[in-house]
């Protein structure tokens, strides 16, 4: 019975299944040889009732359309829309930025914000401070990193000027100077 579940699951998903060992069973079971016969029925009737051929006078009418030498033409806003577009996105654009500015100053008097960042930045000082007190050898190796920061802060500087060299073309610059 197991074989028979096993098989019908098999066929329920593909009923022209080709593998053998499907196969060989449907050969000698009869109730599995009708469930696919049903199946197989099922499915040539769905395929069937979900084929539709579109008619030639709506084939023929949106060919012409897809065709036709002349699009649509987009009408041109008119310059004063595009003007008073602008300025409203301008003003609302510095509206939120002044109810932000009114909001942040509210909050920053309410919660003393410059006495929150102060603390907060004297945090690495204070853990630096803390870890030279309890392994006062630390501080070789807290210099150590200090001077590879150095380092590599000058090595990506240089990255970055090279890299902006690097792209830079100054014949293209100047003839198209020459061409203004």
């Amino acid at each position: 019975m197991d074989t028979c579940n096993r098989v019908r699951d098999e066929l329920a998903c593909d009923p022209t299944s080709s593998d053998p060992d499907v196969q060989h069973h449907v050969e000698n079971c009869a109730s599995c040889a009708a469930y696919r016969r049903a199946h197989t029925t099922l499915d040539r009737v769905v395929q069937a009732e979900l084929r539709w051929e579109m008619p030639a006078d709506l084939s023929a009418r949106l060919l012409t359309m897809a065709l036709a030498s002349t699009p649509f033409p987009m009408p041109q806003p008119k310059r004063w829309h595009v003007v008073l577009a602008y300025t409203i996105a301008a003003f609302s654009l510095l509206f939120s930025l002044l109810v932000g500015w009114y909001a942040v100053a509210q909050l920053s008097t309410q919660f003393d914000l410059q006495a929150q960042f102060a603390a907060l930045m004297a945090l690495p000082m204070q853990a630096l401070a803390q870890l030279t007190q309890a392994l006062p050898e630390s501080r070789y190796l807290v210099d150590f990193f200090l001077r590879v920061r150095t380092q590599l802060v000058w090595l990506l500087l240089v990255a970055l000027v090279w890299a902006m060299l690097d792209h830079w073309n100054p014949q293209f610059t100047f003839r198209r100077r020459q061409g203004a």
